[in-house]
């Protein structure tokens, strides 16, 4: 019969003014132009942590109609709560009794989905609350998930820079107080990269140098007194470093189709106080900013910032569209005499488990039993129902369409009634045999016609 963690604390703000730099091929000291682009109003963010891990865990909550998964004609369950837990370390689902911690609760969207982003690794338990009218076969409300240290380094997406072909040195002092240049670099997204550098601070220098004295590396630096603005652009190939061009990129999609979400770079500086600015444009009316503090690494590119997409403030108009970008810029200050390294620059995805899980909706196996006198398979008027048969429910185990004995599962038992009734509830859709003895004998009767073989069907 068939039947159908780490968290890091590195503090998001942004500074209060915008700074107007000029940029192109490399100029002598002189009045920077202002970037047209950069002009509107400062949105300050509240101090928020930053994540690391880069994991995903989701899936969808659904109708199992046809018990095989997920398919596109199994509906949808949607305001369903699923629970993450991390593992207190004993390997084993404890629930909020144990050791487990509850990380988050949310409840599926109308499409039946959940999602729980910026996981580190660890072992997770996924929990599906009950759904009214439905069951789930037994265990499959908890999933374990495990989550690599790999994992949760996420997928690496579109490059915006690796500084590693192109060597670039620019360097402001006293004397040549802002300094420019615009190189082609073809590891930079664009195809070109430039540099605005300003020294703010009466004495010292201020420089940036990609790929120089360390390879593969973008070193700022800043003698003892000084302090200043060193700004990195990527506004596509116009060896024009005076003004920034917001539309120079063309438009380009930077969250690699829609999956790319954050804004990855390994950084590091000598000492706390350095701030790293990062503006987003899609044109000159609609860009947005994020910020955070470079980490004190001791001086090395080996802090991994995670910057999402989500955490941009727009600045001007709707602020930028990640999938239509016209220019990207980053912009190093804060303290005197802060140096560090940048190494890479590039977008990533969340490297995404997937739970889903199947709910059914209760079936059943149920029939008559009788008497059937002329042996023509139906029930004709006058024949009796027989009471107290023992039938046997299995699961066709091996999809033979018959009863494979040790091999075909039990699922119950039960006795037909006084009006020869017998049913078989809270069932999950699959193939199943129902099975009586032919040669039971029901008030005087044979179940069968009595010159029936004896045997089991």
């Amino acid at each position: 019969m068939l039947f159908g963690d780490v968290w890091s604390q590195i503090q998001l703000r942004l500074q209060s003014t915008v700074k107007s730099v000029g940029r192109g091929t490399l100029h002598r000291s002189r009045r920077p132009r202002t970037r047209p682009a950069a002009l509107g109003r400062i949105e300050v963010l509240e101090s928020r942590s930053l994540p690391t891990g880069l994991a995903l865990i989701s899936g969808t909550v659904f109708d199992d109609l046809s018990g095989n998964g997920l398919s596109i004609n199994d509906p949808v369950l949607n305001g369903v709560n699923v629970s993450l837990y991390r593992d207190g370390g004993n390997n084993v689902f404890d629930g909020d009794a144990g050791d487990d911690v509850l990380i988050d609760t949310k409840p599926t969207d109308s499409q039946g989905h959940y999602e729980f982003e910026y996981l580190s690794a660890g072992r997770y338990f996924v929990k599906q609350a009950a759904v009214a009218g439905h069951q789930q076969r037994p265990g499959a409300n908890i999933v374990t998930q495990d989550i690599s240290a790999n994992d949760a380094l996420g997928v690496p997406g579109v490059l915006i820079d690796d500084f590693s072909t192109t060597t670039q040195v620019t360097t402001a002092t006293t004397t040549n107080r802002t300094q420019f240049s615009a190189m082609l670099a073809s590891e930079a997204i664009g195809g070109e990269r430039d540099f605005a550098i300003q020294l703010t601070s009466p004495t010292g220098s201020v420089a940036l140098a990609a790929n120089d004295v360390t390879p593969d590396v973008l070193e700022f630096t800043a003698s003892s007194v000084a302090n200043g603005t060193r700004d990195v652009i990527w506004d596509g190939i116009d060896n024009d470093g005076a003004t920034l061009n917001p539309t120079g990129l063309g438009g380009i999609d930077i969250t690699g189709g829609g999956t790319d979400r954050y804004l990855v770079f390994m950084v590091g500086s000598d000492h706390l106080g350095g701030l790293l600015d990062v503006k987003i444009y899609t044109n000159g009316s609609n860009w947005s900013l994020g910020q955070v503090d470079i980490p004190n690494t001791g001086g090395a590119a080996t802090g991994r910032v995670v910057l999402p997409f989500s955490s941009f403030v727009a600045q001007a108009g709707d602020g930028a569209n990640f999938a239509n970008v016209g220019a990207i810029s980053i912009s190093i200050a804060g303290k005197q005499a802060v140096d560090g390294q940048l190494e890479v620059l590039r977008n990533y995805a969340p490297l995404t488990k997937t739970v889903n899980f199947a709910n059914f909706q209760p079936m059943s196996v149920g029939n008559f039993v009788w008497n059937d006198a002329n042996n023509n398979g139906l029930f004709d008027t006058g024949e009796q129902p027989i009471q107290n048969v023992a039938v046997d429910l299995y699961e066709d185990t091996d999809g033979s369409g018959d009863f494979t004995p040790g091999v075909d599962a039990f699922i119950s038992n039960t006795t037909t009634n006084a009006s020869g009734l017998y049913r078989f509830d809270s069932l999950f859709p699959s193939v199943y045999v129902v099975r009586i003895k032919l040669c039971e004998r029901r008030s005087a009767q044979w179940l069968y016609q009595q010159q029936r073989q004896c045997s089991d069907t």
